[in-house]
């Protein structure tokens, strides 16, 4: 029987990768998995008493258990260097790597979102798999953040989680959102492009100094997608549109903007199809030219939400929910009693207030019932798993992997080694802290690339307060509503810093740092170690190299 799945989860795995393109990642990765597939032949006949074989999914989790295992073991890493482990998918031979191990070792949470699937078909036959992050008190997304720039359910109004898409109120459109005001102002302060009635007003994030006659005029404006699109005017004039067939269209809404930009008197909003547009505007009396932006504020969503053209569903951007979109994974991974939550403010000591860390069950810690709670699914709702950004969670980490390690093989002595690790660890976080003490409070506030650094963020008593791709998720896609309302946090925030990361482009960020003055792209590691001498060769380094990183930038 265990022959047989295993031979029907390569057959699917064989479909995905054909799915995927025969030179897309899965399949550079296949050649680089058979190396690792024969350096792993002599970890799997355990039975015959030889050493064991455990898998990793990521470089960092490679490295805990390494220096957990020592020469007791032997390991091997599914990700290579600079993977993204949100955007990785195995080769057949992996999969067959993973179901001879003795352990299997993921972060769990989702994070390896592209491994789901194959990781609960070896659960389903019996493989040992550890997930690590469900054990390590995880917090949810938004603990370490200020602003909620990854949650499209509510952006201040602009709400993409209604049935019909944009969320209506009373008046037909909730536009309460000035996420794009303030991108849109510092476009007022561009030189001005002159139009006279009758011309066209081609480019968005443009300023458009248009000349009335008799305070008021026509332009044109051609339009190639559905969506929605703001109109920011210098002054209060009616505004209208009138499609290629002749019919006059109003606008969604029109709003004031009050004191958010003294340079913009209102902005009016309209849903487009693709096409032609006369742009009327006035009449205004006493006027010569009025100013104007405009820009795409919002695409229209299926009736679920939110979803972009690869079915990305943004209304809940990295979490993986089911129906009722709430999965209640009753205590995944807290491994607390009644008597005292498991706590991981305390400088990595492993007790609850009782001194009870119970630690009897073969098969993980106990719960209130003595019974480790199971993993029906990997459906983990909005559970952040980035617990690798904090250096005391992952000092328990190595010492869940020993206790596990020890009921596979109870003649080596894992935790003395698991043990000096984690010690190295927490004598690493007091190095972090006195790294990080250059940073002033007024300036532990960080903009980075995706929801990374939560757990960063409430150890070392930081504040998330923006993100240029939404969610904790890279495979999500930010709207330009979401990357105007990122330039606002900047401005609002004084912000000068996007920290990017090392297994992602940075286009995005660069753009988005190029809206404002003085902003730079700093680049950290995140879901993977590095090559020799560029700074994160092992958890350590990438810990310090990141901590110098963020002081330096931000000091």
């Amino acid at each position: 029987m265990k022959r047989l799945r295993l031979l029907a989860l390569l057959m699917v795995l064989a479909m995905l990768v054909a799915a995927c393109g025969g030179d897309s990642e899965g399949s550079d990765t296949t050649e680089a998995s058979v190396d690792t597939t024969e350096a792993s032949d002599s970890g799997t006949a355990q039975s015959d008493g030889e050493r064991l074989m455990v898998v990793a999914s990521t470089t960092i989790w490679g490295d805990v258990i390494s220096n957990v295992v020592g020469d007791s073991a032997d390991v091997e890493v599914l990700l290579p260097i600079g993977a993204d482990p949100h955007d990785y998918q195995l080769s057949a031979a992996q999969a067959a790597m993973m179901q001879e191990a003795d352990l299997v070792v993921v972060n769990g949470l989702a994070l390896e979102e592209g491994l789901l699937d194959v990781i609960e078909s070896l659960e389903a036959d019996g493989a040992n798999i550890l997930e690590l992050a469900g054990e390590l008190n995880p917090i949810e997304y938004g603990e370490g953040e200020g602003h909620d720039h990854g949650d499209h359910d509510d952006h201040e109004g602009h709400d993409h989680g209604d049935e019909e898409g944009h969320k209506d109120d009373e008046d037909g459109h909730d536009h309460d959102d000035h996420s794009a005001v303030a991108h849109s102002c510092l476009h007022f302060d561009d030189e001005p492009t002159a139009v006279s009635t009758g011309g066209a007003i081609p480019d968005d994030h443009t300023r458009y100094s248009i000349e009335l006659a008799d305070g008021s005029a026509s332009v044109t404006l051609d339009w190639d997608e559905e969506s929605e699109l703001s109109f920011f005017l210098s002054a209060d004039a009616p505004i209208s549109l009138v499609d290629g067939a002749g019919n006059e269209l109003a606008a969604e809404a029109i709003e004031a903007v009050g004191e958010e930009c003294e340079a913009i008197a209102l902005v009016a909003s309209f849903d487009l199809e693709p096409g032609t547009y006369t742009v009327e505007i006035g009449p205004l009396d006493g006027a010569d030219a009025i100013d104007l932006v405009w820009e795409e504020t919002g695409h229209h969503g299926d009736e679920e939400g939110h979803m972009d053209e690869d079915g990305h569903d943004h209304e809940d951007e990295g979490e993986h929910h089911d129906e009722e979109g709430d999965h209640d994974h009753e205590d995944e991974g807290e491994h607390h009693d009644e008597e005292g939550d498991h706590d991981h403010e305390d400088e990595g000591e492993h007790h609850d207030e009782e001194g009870d860390h119970d630690h009897e069950d073969e098969e993980g810690h106990k719960d209130e019932d003595g019974d480790h709670g199971d993993h029906e699914g990997h459906d983990h709702g909005s559970h952040d798993p980035h617990v690798w950004m904090d250096p005391l969670r992952v000092a328990e980490a190595a010492e869940l992997i020993a206790e596990k390690l020890a009921n596979l093989d109870s003649s080596v002595d894992w935790m003395a080694n698991a043990t000096a690790y984690a010690d190295q660890l927490r004598a690493l976080d007091a190095e972090v802290v006195s790294t990080l003490a250059a940073v002033s409070e007024e300036r532990r506030k960080l903009v980075t690339n995706h929801d990374a650094f939560g757990y960063f963020a409430a150890r070392y008593d930081f504040e998330v307060v923006g993100t240029v791709i939404p969610g904790g998720s890279t495979l999500a896609d930010p709207s330009s509503a979401e990357l105007a309302e990122l330039v606002e946090v900047l401005v609002d925030e004084n912000i000068n810093v996007i920290f990017t990361e090392t297994t992602e482009p940075a286009a995005l960020a660069e753009a988005v740092a190029a809206e404002v003055d003085d902003v730079a792209v700093v680049e950290l590691f995140t879901g993977s170690l590095s090559e020799p001498e560029a700074g994160a060769e092992t958890y350590i380094d990438y810990v310090r190299t990141n901590a110098s990183r963020i002081a330096d930038a931000l000091s």
